[in-house]
């Protein structure tokens, strides 16, 4: 594979690595210095590696993702949707009802888009006993789902230079919403799946989409507590147009942590040939089952 750009900055060190102790810094000598990653400043995406080599990196761009590619069924699947009791509207409106809510479940299938993403734990402490199990990159579950099996990768971004790329590439296809999510397993109480009847005289798609943002707190920015270790953070498109999206991420982008079973061979072509010299590259190692976070001493062979 020919990579597109970047260079080898070729600073010499010994060899193996060395972990990043309590504060999760790459120990990265010579002119590129230490660089930390900073509680709660960072936002965390997990992939897989062959997303990773094959796409994310020659382009650096991430792709949001529609609703039927999430993992959870709230989201995934289509909703059972219903039309609130507007007596006059209902009485004079014709129309299949059940025709009606599967176009609204495929205008918003296709309009919502969103990047998911990870924060460290709210409660995350570096300097606590447990340390090692808050940051956002250190999830034994979440690199098992969405990293391969330990063999991909998960990418550390800025918070505020990927919101930043987020307005830049997407301002103008559409609204864009960005929080934390919140879970909680009790009804939302603004009835997020019900429209009014009257609300179809702009066209079921425009319908569709001024709902979601009416709606987005209870349908998009919340979920039930099963995912709550996940500590999402998201990046939400609502579009008419119907192409991909994708944000820049190279300014953004700080460090890249490798799977446990992420090839070494693999990392060193990155190395030679890809990765500009602000990015911190890591390794994920586990013992007795703890994450540990070891740094990939740049332009070792």
């Amino acid at each position: 594979m020919k990579w597109p750009y970047g260079r080898d900055i070729g600073l010499k060190h010994r060899q193996g690595p060395r972990p990043s102790f309590r504060l999760g810094f790459a120990v990265t000598q010579g002119r590129v210095g230490s660089v930390p990653i900073e509680p709660q400043r960072t936002l965390f995406h997990y992939t897989t590696q062959s997303a990773f080599l094959a796409y994310i990196l020659p382009s650096r761009r991430l792709r949001l993702s529609e609703l039927a590619r999430l993992n959870d069924p709230r989201e995934s699947m289509d909703w059972s949707l219903s039309l609130s009791d507007d007596a006059e509207v209902a009485s004079e409106a014709k129309f299949d009802f059940f025709e009606i809510v599967a176009q609204l479940n495929r205008a918003m299938r296709s309009g919502v888009k969103i990047l998911c993403l990870t924060q460290d734990d709210p409660d995350y402490d570096p300097d606590s006993i447990n340390w090692q199990f808050g940051p956002g990159y250190a999830h034994p579950s979440m690199w098992d789902r969405y990293a391969q099996g330990h063999s991909g990768v998960c990418l550390g971004f800025d918070r505020i230079k990927l919101i930043e790329s987020f307005k830049t590439c997407l301002g103008e296809r559409g609204t864009l919403l960005h929080a934390p999510v919140r879970y909680s397993d009790s009804a939302p109480g603004d009835m997020p799946f019900t429209l009014a009847t009257s609300a179809l005289s702009v066209g079921i798609e425009r319908a569709a989409l001024d709902h979601a943002a009416a709606r987005a707190n209870s349908l998009f920015f919340r979920k039930y507590r099963d995912w709550s270790p996940e500590n999402e953070y998201r990046l939400l498109l609502l579009d008419t147009e119907h192409d991909d999206a994708y944000i820049e991420i190279e300014a953004a982008l700080t460090h890249i942590v490798f799977g446990a079973n992420f090839p070494h061979d693999a990392i060193r072509m990155i190395d030679r040939a890809l990765l500009p010299g602000h990015v911190a590259m890591h390794m994920m190692r586990y013992s007795n089952g703890a994450p540990q976070l070891f740094p990939w001493i740049r332009g070792q062979m």
